[in-house]
């Protein structure tokens, strides 16, 4: 029989050995899972994205295959610090794909018809090993699932850049991810939202995390609280509740929280959680806010009267809100000084406006679709008054029924681009006097009650695209040769017209002859031919007489010459550009010319240059005409006769948009038929930054309008170029800011990207700009600089490149550390130190018992120079101190003396 002391003395002896072992083995897990921050711990991360997001299918796996701890620098994207561990990944771009798929390589589907992932999580809880990442971008990737929860962890994290990229509305067939065919955007479509957890990213400055599935999540309070942040783009994301602690956000710079937006969905449901409440109050209290886009939410109430006290305030969209209330009055120039963008679009904001509203530094003013009535303040009437808009680009106000004299003088606007007017009850004249300037491009004063002539100054502006004044009481065309205009006059009474490119004509009240007069002349001008389209001339958008019993169009040829000699006769100039069908010239051999053969670009190509050489061969001709218009425009962008069989515009395309050209033959004055259309797709620019989520971009400015900037240094084909890369250009009229795309050649001779300011949202206002990050000797670097201007991008400018300098003459300065000046000192003094190369400096302060009394600089990007730091030791007391100065590469301590 067992004795039961000695069995609880077994018992408690097992217990006592259980535990032991199990210290044993978890002191080592413990220990293990600590050692995670460490070279061993980021290569498994590394190995864990390149696993799960089927990396052997990357645009570009270079060096990640024969990775090893000693050598992770070397892998494409990946950048190291001194210790090998890894501080930046960009992988933007990549083709980075975390779904399942089948033997045919198409989605494996799961029952909610989402893709199935391979690891359950959008990525591996490895990625929180990377405990010195400073810097990612995984844009423009195929990643979709819930962000793992030790991502949110990564304390030094300054930049995370997660977000979405635009396409073409024609790829969609092959994106159509993670719901088929029903998203325009590619890029990441994460789940979960963003947990409290952020609060842990003490470094972020900037978090671009857009287009999500976010759906029915809120936006975590702990993100405003982030002590650097100051860029937050959460567009688009399904976000709901509030952000009413918005304004613990104190480094705030940019905030953008678009909401509803129907190019965004999930399967046949459009996402549209907004966020809801009042406009928050406490934003009013961040100085350094600069930018507010919040179009397409569901904010309600008035503008809060805190809102005009922000300094820095350049951009505000609120348009797509059912905000209420009278006109925001408080939003103007004399409490806002710097705001020149300001839209309250389709919103429920009502009453008239202020007549004393101060605007005169507006650039862009779009007020349309809301219940604001009234007339318009005498001030912005006056052209001598302090509240005119001189500076004025768009101004958009279309559909509110405002009454009363519209602006009677527009001469001092020289920076005049569009006017959206129509659809009110302005009485009176048109403006009488344009702006001199050949800039404006859209003038729409259709639907309201003007009265009179046309003002023979509208003719004076030749680059005007688009001018609706129909549905008036105008008695006169008398507008000088605006010959690129697309004129809309319906509904008035029209006695005339001259070098008209298109012309629509409805309503009136007019003789035959006179019609037959605009019909004729409008054939002259029109660029299309006889025959097939110009059986198609009444519905194309050309000439619509859809309310008049006659006045059909020529049938045949001997109709139209023997009706341009009766117009001739009568004293009217026509304009034939190789239109007119030849005559039979049969009995006078064959010179007819041939149609010609298009080369370049090709049918179908892709990612074609702004400025594209056009090519094509031809048996038979004397001169061509080269017509190019967008797809599914009726209006050409280029229509150009060449001499040769290549032609290269001067202007720029649109980024990212199809094309289609032809070319016909001209010999002898008689023209051959057009070629077959072929079609292209311009190079893919980098995301815009769009409109107000709400139709807000309909006054942005056009891309072709906004010139290149003009580099300066360095200059092309450059050598001995400073390691650390400093950029100069000439400045952009009218730019708010500039991006900067920097490549460098990689050991195989291919560019890769080194820098791109958007991608990493870096805004930079100066026209120079030195890159905080050292690059390599010795290696070939191509830059190139574009303009921004409300939203929309500029032309870049041409690509040029430069080398860097070999090792030893890479820099013009020397990494030292100077003596503080004063020394000794009371209370502050200066100090000064030069480092080689742009890196990471440390600047740390001990007593003389070696412990830690300040931290001066803490791991802060300096460029290669120069650099002085003030110290203020007013609550220390006498005695000696030292200054240790922290280098990637070099430790240097110096001894200061305090003396009180």
């Amino acid at each position: 029989m067992l004795n039961p002391l000695k069995n609880q003395k077994r018992m408690r002896s097992l217990k006592l050995f259980l535990l032991l072992i199990s210290s044993i083995i978890i002191i080592p897990i413990t220990t293990l899972s600590q050692n995670k921050d460490s070279l061993e711990g980021d290569f498994e991360a590394l190995q864990d994205i390149y696993e799960v997001t089927n990396g052997h299918d990357w645009t570009n796996n270079s060096g990640w295959e024969t990775m090893t701890p000693e050598n992770m620098g070397s892998a494409y994207g990946v950048t190291v610090n001194n210790s090998g561990r890894v501080t930046e990944l960009r992988l933007f771009n990549n083709n980075l794909r975390n779904y399942i798929t089948d033997s045919k390589n198409e989605p494996v589907l799961s029952e909610d018809g989402r893709y199935q992932l391979i690891d359950g999580y959008a990525l591996k809880e490895s990625i929180g090993n990377l405990k010195k990442l400073e810097y990612i971008d995984i844009r423009l990737n195929k990643l979709t699932g819930d962000i793992p929860l030790s991502f949110w962890e990564l304390s030094n994290l300054r930049v995370a850049s997660l977000g979405y990229r635009q396409v073409n509305v024609v790829d969609l067939e092959t994106t159509k991810w993670p719901y088929p065919e029903k998203d325009d955007y590619i890029g990441n479509k994460f789940t979960g939202g963003i947990p409290s957890s952020i609060s842990n990213m003490v470094n972020l400055e900037r978090l671009f995390l857009e287009r999500n599935y976010f759906y029915d999540t809120t936006i975590p309070s702990e993100l405003f609280s982030l002590p650097k942040i100051e860029f937050i783009a959460l567009n688009h994301n399904g976000h709901t509740g509030n952000i009413d602690n918005v304004g613990n956000a104190k480094t705030l710079k940019n905030l953008q929280i678009r909401g509803s937006d129907p190019h965004h969905s999930r399967g046949d449901n459009p996402i549209n959680e907004i966020l809801t409440g009042p406009l928050p109050e406490s934003l009013g209290g961040l100085q350094n806010l600069q930018t507010v886009r919040f179009g397409g939410q569901g904010f309600t109430g008035e503008i809060p009267q805190s809102w005009s006290n922000l300094p820095s305030l350049v951009l505000l969209l609120l348009g797509g809100n059912p905000l209420s209330g009278d006109f925001p009055s408080h939003i103007n120039n004399r409490n806002l000084p710097k705001l020149h963008t300001f839209s309250i679009k389709n919103t429920n904001i009502k009453s008239s406006i202020d007549p004393e509203y101060d605007s005169n530094k507006f650039s862009y003013y779009v007020i349309s679709q809301t219940e604001v009535s009234g007339s318009l303040p005498d001030t912005w009437k006056n052209s001598s008054s302090p509240g005119f808009f001189n500076g004025m680009k768009i101004i958009e106000m279309q559909d509110l029924g405002l009454n009363g004299e519209f602006i009677d003088d527009l001469s001092s606007m020289y920076q005049l681009r569009h006017i959206f007017a129509h659809g009110n009850n302005f009485t009176g004249s048109l403006p009488s006097d344009w702006p001199s300037a050949t800039s404006v491009a859209r003038i729409y004063l259709s639907d309201n009650d003007f009265s009179g002539a046309i003002p023979a100054t509208l003719g004076n502006m030749t680059s005007t695209t688009y001018i609706l004044f129909g549905d008036n009481r105008l008695n006169s065309y008398e507008v000088g040769a605006i010959s690129p205009v697309n004129l809309d006059g319906d509904g008035n009474y029209v006695s005339g017209m001259r070098g008209i490119k298109t012309f629509k004509v409805e309503n009136n009240s007019l003789s035959q002859s006179d019609l037959d007069q605009i019909i004729l002349d409008m054939w002259a001008n029109v660029q299309s031919r006889l025959g097939t389209e110009w059986e198609n001339w009444g519905t194309n958008g050309i000439l619509d007489i859809s309310n008049q019993s006659t006045g059909a169009g020529p049938s045949n040829t001997n109709e139209v010459n023997n009706a341009i000699q009766k117009l001739e006769s009568a004293g009217w100039s026509v304009k034939f550009d190789g239109d007119r069908t030849p005559q039979d010239n049969s009995g006078d051999g064959d010179t007819s010319p041939t149609i010609p053969t298009l080369n370049s670009p090709s049918n179908g190509s892709t990612n074609i240059s702004l400025s594209p050489e056009f090519t094509w061969s031809n048996e038979r001709a004397d001169s061509y005409r080269l017509r190019v218009k967008i797809a599914g425009s009726s209006s050409y962008v280029i229509d150009q006769n060449v001499d040769g069989t290549s032609f290269t515009p001067s202007v720029q395309l649109q980024h990212n948009t199809q094309y289609q050209w032809q070319v016909r033959s001209i010999q002898d004055g008689n023209s051959s038929s057009w070629s077959s259309s072929r079609q292209f797709t311009t190079v893919l620019d980098e995301e815009n930054g769009g409109g107000d989520g709400s139709g807000d971009d309909e006054g942005k400015e056009e891309p072709g309008q906004i010139d290149a900037p003009v580099q300066i240094s360095p200059q092309n084909k450059a050598t001995n170029v400073p390691n650390s890369i400093r950029l100069k250009w000439d400045p952009v009229a009218d730019a708010e800011h500039y991006i900067i795309h920097v490549t460098r050649e990689n050991e195989k001779g291919e560019h890769e990207e080194f820098f791109y300011s958007d991608a990493e949202g870096v805004v930079i206002t100066e026209t120079e700009y030195t890159i905080n990050r050292s690059t390599l000797p010795n290696r070939v670097h191509s830059w190139r600089v574009q303009a921004v201007i409300r939203d929309t991008k500029g032309s870049w400018s041409p690509v040029w490149q430069f080398t860097t300098a070999n090792t030893d003459e890479a820099s013009e300065f020397r990494t030292e550390l100077g003596q503080n000046y004063p020394n000794p000192f009371n209370p502050t003094t200066q100090i000064r130190f030069t480092i080689a190369e742009s890196q990471q400096v440390s600047l740390k302060v001990y007593n003389m018992a070696g412990q830690l009394v300040t931290n001066l600089v803490d791991n802060v990007d300096y460029s290669a120079g120069t650099h002085e730091v003030n110290f203020n030791a007013s609550n220390l007391a006498s005695g000696i101190y030292f200054y240790r100065f922290i280098t990637g590469s070099e430790i240097v301590t110096r001894k200061m003396t305090l003396m009180k």
